[in-house]
């Protein structure tokens, strides 16, 4: 039987579609799909790349805050924290707890001092006020907790609330006697709940006052047992469990100068410690 043109037309034609279907489905959608594929990744890339200069802008910015925020701190430690020697009225707490219970009375004296100092600022007459600073523990176990409120609080630390003090004077030299207290050197002091009584020109003031003495230090020597052989000493590692790596301690807190760590520093008779590092520091 002879076959016409035209079915074998329509036979070609058929197997075309057939040979152009495969290799449509088979090779150049997939492919163009893949391609798309590569091209959307390609711009997210670009896109991504194009922030980077703004990233490394970021970057430089946030160091340049930081180094700012730094040396700010750094300012406020240099005039608002007791010196690191007794010799300018601080205290050196690396000293063994023993040379401590020593030293720590003289440094109660010079907070002492410093108060009285500063209550007369502006020309006043003090009435009443100045309490006491409380002193510190005999003991060597205990002075640290019970004057320096360490490790109650995450850095050594001495609190003196002043409470009522009353002064007498002129209103501005009562006003000036309590602005005083911001600028007092060595210390932080909150003066707060200012009231006049009196007739003008001579009128009587009397507010509340916390001062602190925010004790700047690089190391501690360590806890101790007393009574006890060397061998049943605490290390400083152990004394310092538990702190921060910075301070930042908020408010004080403790700047973010460096991270806290444990060294050996020696043992004394009777139990000694190691010595451990401690935040805030000018170094």
């Amino acid at each position: 039987m002879k076959i016409g043109a035209l079915p074998i037309i329509i036979l070609g034609i058929a197997l075309s579609l057939v040979a152009l279907s495969f290799g449509y489905f088979h090779y150049y959608s997939p492919k163009m799909t893949e391609a798309q594929y590569q091209i959307d990744l390609a711009r997210a890339r670009k896109a991504q790349a194009d922030l980077m200069p703004k990233a490394e802008e970021r970057v430089v910015e946030a160091d340049r805050l930081l180094r700012e925020s730094n040396a700010k701190w750094q300012s406020i430690v240099a005039r608002k924290t007791p010196p690191g020697n007794l010799v300018q009225g601080g205290i050196d707490l690396s000293v063994n707890p023993w040379q401590l219970t020593v030293d720590a009375p003289k440094f109660r004296n010079s907070i002492q001092t410093a108060i009285d100092r500063q209550m007369k600022k502006g020309g006043v007459k003090v009435i009443s006020g100045g309490s006491m600073v409380p002193l510190p523990p005999e003991e060597a176990s205990s002075v640290m907790s019970g004057f320096f409120n360490y490790p109650a609080i995450a850095f050594p630390v001495v609190i003196v609330d002043v409470g009522q003090v009353t002064v007498q004077g002129t209103y501005e030299q009562i006003c000036n006697n309590i602005r005083s207290w911001s600028n007092m050197p060595n210390y932080l002091a909150v003066a707060d709940g200012l009231q006049f009584e009196g007739t003008s020109p001579l009128l009587t003031g009397t507010y509340n006052l916390v001062v602190v003495a925010y004790v700047r230090t690089n190391s501690l020597f360590g806890d101790v047992n007393e009574g006890a052989g060397g061998g049943s000493s605490s290390s400083g590692g152990n004394m310092m469990s538990g702190l921060p790596g910075n301070a930042s301690n908020p408010y004080m807190g403790g700047p973010p100068n460096k991270p806290m760590t444990s060294s050996t520093k020696g043992t004394s008779a009777g139990g000694g410690g190691g010595a451990s590092s401690v935040a805030p520091t000018m170094d």
